[in-house]
């Protein structure tokens, strides 16, 4: 059944003056989602404005239309996840990612099994670990001039030693121009679990310890990075929130989640950057429907916003990641690559399959200076 759709009044009442309707929504249309939320509070009809389906309409192709900075000199870059650290990574180019092209990692680790540290490029670099039968070693890797930086080690075991698990995440340091690796490291039978962690600083090329603890259930793979701040959900559905990461003040921000009726023990989560917003979407198996939520304000758990539903479409098994102007890509039943456009709703054919344990996008910013060149 077609969404019925109730236009707002003919004008929005305000103390001694009214506001012709038309012009309240091209507005509020154009809005960041966190003022959007904020206006709220203006006046009693205002309020009512997330209740109202014309009124959300609008801010949809709004919110799709937007020219986002997320995306400026970006290309879009699929990380495959294959068996035992077996990864790939493909360079898309074309509006409906149309053209493949498979990236080799430099010269002398062109054969290595290899895995993206932090989920993300940092101004045009990517952190890689390269796994070698004599012990990991940590790179910095610039895919445009193929050059390469080893990182020194850290002081801190790494997974595979002695029941040790690690998370890293990678980010830039706006107020210090400088680029950031947080390695977290806690013991699985220790309790209560204590971890530890340090800080790589490509300035000084070296690590620092850093004072505090984290939980290991507050770690999580899905990571995505915007605006030096590092994102991920906690990974339990009985309490789920988002994690963030400051690389500059280098502190830890929590925003609950909100849970707008859904069963999260029947839904798979993924966490995205939706045309430069912070997206979560709730996959209902039972139902092959996607909810997408988008975030207004890091630590304000009113914030969240339903703003998409995808489906109900049994050809969508799993979400990718989502492109411009929101273009998403999934894989499909058969792990075929899917984009699906939010606006006018169709589905495309990539022509190329995912390994089988899965596949991320990530948006890669072409740069053609030194490592050391782009922070100093």
């Amino acid at each position: 059944m077609p969404e019925r759709k109730i236009s707002p009044p003919n004008a929005i009442k305000l103390p001694h003056r009214y506001i012709p309707n038309d012009v309240v929504l091209s507005i509020l249309s154009k809005l960041s989602l966190k003022s959007f939320k904020r206006f709220q509070s203006v006046c009693k009809s205002w309020s009512l404005l997330f209740d109202d389906p014309f009124c959300m309409n609008l801010y949809r192709k709004s919110f799709l239309e937007k020219d986002s900075t997320y995306y400026v000199d970006k290309s879009p870059i699929l990380y495959m996840l294959g068996n035992h650290y077996c990864h790939r990574l493909y360079s898309f180019f074309g509006e409906r990612f149309e053209n493949v092209v498979l990236l080799k990692l430099p010269k002398p680790f062109e054969q290595s099994k290899f895995e993206i540290l932090g989920s993300t490029d940092v101004n045009g670099i990517f952190c890689l670990r390269i796994r070698n039968y004599g012990g990991d070693e940590v790179i910095l890797w610039n895919p445009t001039t193929n050059e390469f930086k080893k990182v020194p080690s850290s002081r801190q075991p790494n997974y595979n030693e002695h029941g040790f698990y690690d998370h890293c995440l990678v980010g830039y340091d706006h107020a210090k121009n400088d680029f950031k690796v947080a390695h977290i490291t806690f013991h699985q039978s220790s309790i209560p679990h204590v971890s530890s962690w340090e800080i790589y600083n490509l300035n000084s090329n070296s690590w620092k310890k850093m004072d505090g603890h984290i939980s290991p259930f507050y770690l999580h793979y899905n990571t995505v990075y915007m605006d030096g701040i590092s994102h991920w959900w906690n990974g339990v559905k009985s309490n789920p929130f988002l994690m963030s990461f400051d690389f500059s003040t280098e502190s830890f921000m929590m925003t609950h989640m909100p849970s707008y009726g859904h069963d999260l023990l029947a839904c798979i989560i993924k966490l995205m950057i939706l045309n430069g917003s912070i997206a979560l979407t709730l996959h209902h198996k039972e139902t092959s429907t996607f909810h997408i939520l988008i975030l207004g304000e890091v630590g304000v758990q009113e914030s969240w916003t339903k703003l998409f539903v995808v489906g109900p479409s049994p050809l969508l098994k799993h979400v990718i990641g989502a492109g411009k102007k929101g273009k998403i890509l999934f894989i499909g039943k058969d792990n075929e690559l899917l984009l699906f456009d939010l606006n006018p709703d169709m589905i495309d054919e990539i022509g190329a399959k995912s390994l089988p344990h899965g596949s991320q996008l990530l948006f890669y910013r072409k740069s053609t200076l030194p490592i050391r060149g782009i922070y100093n």
